[in-house]
C-alpha cells in the first residue's frame, strides 16, 4: 500500500493458483477498501469507531445534536461513515422513532476534514421527517 499525490495505491500479486483461484478485486471508494471473495483491505486513516467518536465530539455542543439525542432516546441509532477521500469523511447518525402518535426519521450528518493532525467539523446538517408507521 502506498499514498502518493493524495491517492492510495494497493498492489496485489498473484503467486499462482495454489491458494486462490483467479480473483476479482472490488474497490469501494466510499469506504476506502478493496475486497474479493478471500480478503478485505481497508485503507481509511481511521477505524469507523474512531471516526464516529471524533465527529460526535466535534458537534456535541450543537443544539440540533442535543435535540437528536433527546428525540431518539431509547431508540436504535444507525451510525455510518463514508469517505470522501483520504482527508475527509462524512459521519451520519440516523434513527427512526415515534412519539405518542407519529413516526419520524431523524438524521445528523457531519463532514469532517483533516487539517494537519486534527479532524475538524465542516458542514453540519440535522433533519427530521415524518414517516409512515411500520407495518
Amino acid at each position: 500500500m502506498k499514498l502518493f499525490n493524495n491517492r492510495v495505491y494497493v498492489q496485489f500479486r498473484e503467486f499462482n493458483e495454489t491458494f486462490f483461484e483467479q480473483d476479482t478485486i472490488l474497490w469501494e471508494n466510499n469506504y476506502l477498501q478493496a475486497s474479493s471473495a478471500h480478503f478485505l483491505v481497508q485503507t481509511a486513516p481511521l477505524k469507523n469507531v474512531e471516526a464516529l467518536k471524533i465527529a460526535a465530539g466535534a458537534v456535541a455542543g450543537k443544539k440540533e445534536r442535543k435535540q437528536f439525542l433527546k428525540e431518539t432516546d431509547w431508540f436504535f441509532v444507525n451510525e455510518y461513515v463514508t469517505w470522501n477521500g483520504i482527508n475527509q469523511y462524512t459521519a451520519r447518525y440516523n434513527s427512526e422513532w415515534n412519539d405518542t402518535r407519529d413516526y419520524y426519521a431523524s438524521t445528523v450528518e457531519v463532514v469532517m476534514t483533516k487539517s494537519g493532525d486534527r479532524w475538524t467539523a465542516g458542514s453540519f446538517r440535522y433533519y427530521k421527517e415524518q414517516i409512515s408507521p411500520p407495518h
